[in-house]
C-alpha cells in the first residue's frame, strides 16, 4: 500500500458575522509534502524549464538537465501561487480555485493536467482485513450483550 506525502489544511474566517452580508470565506490554503528527498515530487531536473520528459535512462531529462533529489516538492508552487484548482465534488464555482470554504485537513489526490494542477481530498485506504475483524468484532459484541432468554416457552 502507497503512502499519502501531501496534505492540505483549509483555514477560513467568519466575515460580517451577524449581519445580512456574513459569509464564510477561505482565509488560506496550506500545501504541504512530507515526502523523501528521493520522491518523485522531489526530483526533477536541475533547470528553469517548465516542463521535462526523462531520458530513457532516467538519470537525466531528454535536454540533458541532469536529475537532481532533495528538491523542494515541485507541487508547493502551485498552491503558494494560488494555481492549484480543487476538483472534489464539493467543488465552488464561485471561487478561482473551487475550494469550499471548509475548514478541514487531510491527505489530497493530485492530478496533472497540461498547464496547471488539480487535487481532491485523498479517499480514506481501506484495509479490507480491518474492515472485516472490526466489523466481527461488532457483531460478537452484538451477541455478547444481548441477554438470554431462560424462559424460551417450553414445558420441562
Amino acid at each position: 500500500m502507497g503512502t499519502n506525502h501531501h496534505s492540505v489544511t483549509v483555514k477560513t474566517r467568519l466575515d460580517d458575522e451577524g449581519t445580512p452580508d456574513e459569509e464564510r470565506r477561505v482565509e488560506s490554503v496550506q500545501f504541504v509534502c512530507t515526502a523523501p528527498a528521493d520522491a518523485d515530487c522531489r526530483t526533477y531536473p536541475e533547470c528553469q524549464c517548465e516542463t521535462f520528459n526523462w531520458a530513457e535512462d532516467k538519470t537525466r531529462d531528454i535536454e540533458g538537465h541532469p536529475r537532481v533529489s532533495g528538491r523542494d516538492c515541485w507541487m508547493g508552487d502551485w498552491f503558494e501561487a494560488e494555481g492549484a484548482v480543487y476538483v472534489g465534488d464539493d467543488y465552488d464555482d464561485m471561487r478561482d480555485d473551487c475550494i469550499p470554504a471548509i475548514e478541514r485537513g487531510g491527505h489530497i489526490t493530485v492530478f496533472f493536467q497540461e498547464e496547471w494542477i488539480e487535487w481532491k481530498w485523498a479517499e480514506p485506504i481501506v484495509d479490507e482485513a480491518a474492515a472485516q475483524r472490526a466489523a466481527l468484532a461488532e457483531q460478537s459484541k452484538h451477541y455478547t450483550e444481548t441477554p438470554m432468554n431462560s424462559d424460551d416457552g417450553r414445558d420441562e
